[in-house]
């Protein structure tokens, strides 16, 4: 059934049907967002031996090879966005595809001197363009090929993926480097500011050890181009708009124009309240996760070690993730109760690590493992939750307008954090009171929201309730088949 204009509530038949092949689409798609994820969390794991190859580079030189990302996020937001709402998923996922691809080129080029530097940067900026499609589109990818008994799984599964490639970012950079990582510390190193760096004469800050650093990066660097080359080539192959036959009626149903879409968005209180303790829980804890190398440095935690510990935080937060989201979709809601309580839970662990941290709990591995990598795990599942349940209240309004606007908000946020690292002695152990208060203060705000399932509720019945749309505007049905079909 599905619904059309008229009567304030009225049904028509209309064929559904699901594609074996919206797996394939999941798992490209997915995989293009574990790519650009990796290629984001580069540095950071691996910051004691770059500043031993990169003369100049301090944390915070670090800190901003990963909030480019954030940064072109806001910048490129808005022209991104309409991309994929107008001209469709396959366009916005093979140009991000190239771009990942192309960033990941430019750092091959050279790594030696102020060149290395400039290209570094360059090709972060360029894969920070990128990561607008693949942090925003997954709540578009589910609702254009999955059920509604499926969708918040598959927004789950391609989120994880992120996650899982700032993951690998934290494992396979230390491992590469592992049997060079002759310290936990940089003491022995001289950091001299980029300003006052010889380009010419300089090789690099490490002497011998920092020429075997400096191919070990190399190495690194071809790895992540050869996986960004191999997903634009599988994307531009293969990767539709849209099945030619809709897996759900909402799936068929006109959203609100580009503008009109987003100033509902920025006019709907409900949609703040979901806005705000996404990006400030999701945000601080994406980029606190990407330094952690640098955070447990004070507590004498090798790069190596410190890798697999965010290794293991993310990895549980995906599983767990999956798991509460296809849970959901059996229960189909409580989303508002699950998100309140997965809050709370995450920012007590981030509570006993902050404890840890400062010594006024027993240092032990042991505690510190579990409080990090339960914090995280909670954290991760949070995701998409709130991606799901702002798509939800937002309905009518396109789906990649609301992924946009969440997590362009979290990019500022995300921004905002990692431009603390430039402000003077600073230290690091701000990090962790935060973290905490990202998490923990936006409960309150989500405690007055007002959930409701608009999306879901015309799946469920069958029947489009235009009394409630009538605000945003009208949703008709659109069963155009334009585009690239199966």
């Amino acid at each position: 059934m599905a619904v059309y204009p008229g009567s304030k509530q009225c049904a028509l038949p209309i064929d559904t049907r699901v594609y074996p092949v919206r797996w394939y689409i999941l798992l490209v798609f997915s995989l293009l967002g574990f790519a650009q994820a990796m290629v984001f969390n580069t540095w950071g794991p691996i910051a004691n031996s770059a500043k031993r190859v990169f003369p100049g580079w301090t944390d915070a030189t670090v800190a901003l090879l990963t909030n480019w990302g954030n940064i072109c996020y806001v910048i490129f937001l808005v022209p991104v966005c309409w991309v994929m709402d107008t001209k469709g998923l396959r366009k916005a996922v093979v140009g991000s595809a190239i771009l990942v691809a192309l960033g990941t080129g430019l750092r091959c080029i050279t790594m030696n001197g102020f060149p290395a530097t400039v290209l570094i940067n360059l090709g972060q900026i360029v894969n920070g363009v990128a990561v607008i499609v693949v942090y925003s589109g997954p709540p578009l990818l589910s609702c254009t090929w999955f059920p509604a008994s499926e969708r918040t799984t598959a927004t789950s599964v391609s989120t994880s993926l992120l996650y899982l490639g700032i993951a690998a970012g934290s494992i396979v950079g230390p491992y590469v480097l592992h049997d060079f990582d002759h310290s936990n510390t940089d003491s022995n190193i001289t950091q001299i500011p980029l300003q006052e760096v010889d380009w010419e004469n300089a090789t690099s800050a490490g002497g011998s050890d920092g020429e075997i650093y400096r191919d070990r990066i190399r190495y690194l660097m071809y790895g992540e181009f050869l996986m960004a080359v191999l997903l634009a080539v599988c994307t531009t192959i293969y990767f539709p708009d849209q099945p030619e036959i809709p897996p759900s009626i909402t799936a068929s149903v006109d959203r609100l124009s580009f503008i009109k879409g987003m100033r509902d968005m920025v006019r709907n209180p409900e949609i703040w309240k979901t806005v705000v303790p996404y990006a400030l829980a999701g945000g601080v804890y994406l980029n606190w996760i990407t330094m952690i190398t640098i955070n447990l440095e004070a507590l004498d935690i090798s790069q190596y070690e410190s890798g697999w510990i965010g290794f293991y935080a993310v990895v549980s937060g995906c599983v767990a993730a999956i798991l509460i989201a296809r849970v959901i979709d059996y229960i189909g809601g409580k989303m508002k109760f699950t998100i309140i309580i997965l809050m709370f839970a995450s920012g007590v662990c981030f509570i006993w690590f902050t404890l840890i941290y400062i010594s006024y709990l027993p240092f032990s591995k042991v505690s510190l493992y579990l409080s990090i990598i339960l914090g995280g795990t909670l954290n991760s599942c949070l995701v998409p939750l709130f991606f799901e349940l702002a798509v939800e209240i937002a309905f009518p309004v396109s789906e990649s307008i609301v992924g946009g606007f969440l997590t362009g908000v979290l990019g500022v946020i995300g921004a905002i954090y990692l431009l603390l690292f430039f402000i003077p002695n600073i230290g690091v152990s701000w990090m962790n009171y935060v973290l905490i208060g990202s998490t923990l203060l936006p409960i309150p705000l989500m405690l007055t929201l007002h959930e409701e399932y608009g999306r879901a509720h015309i799946d469920k019945r069958g029947i489009l309730d235009k009394s409630r749309t009538s605000s945003v505007g009208d949703s008709v049905l659109n069963l155009s088949t334009s585009g690239n079909k199966l």
